[in-house]
């Protein structure tokens, strides 16, 4: 990825053509959620490639400089933390 995206244009148009696996790993991070972890048990093939795409979305998002979100995302966990309280 190589362009800043920092307008919800730009992400849509970055996202188009994406696999949904691609794009639900962008929307975890830009939601400030956890990445999905594969099974420790033996999975299929395909299983395994489905989770590559979605943790390079997860990371395209991260690289993406999103640092307001990820401010965020600490206030969110200290929060609940603290609290017990899911946001």
């Amino acid at each position: 990825m190589s362009n800043l995206i920092r307008t919800k244009e730009q992400e849509t148009a970055h996202l188009r053509g994406k696999s949904k696996f691609y794009i639900a790993g962008w929307v975890a991070n830009r939601e400030c959620e956890k990445p999905q972890v594969l099974p420790n048990t033996h999975v299929p093939p395909i299983w395994k490639k489905w989770h590559e795409e979605y943790l390079t979305g997860y990371g395209d998002s991260v690289a993406n400089g999103e640092s307001i979100h990820a401010g965020n995302c600490v206030l969110v966990n200290d929060f609940e933390f603290y609290t017990g309280c899911k946001i």
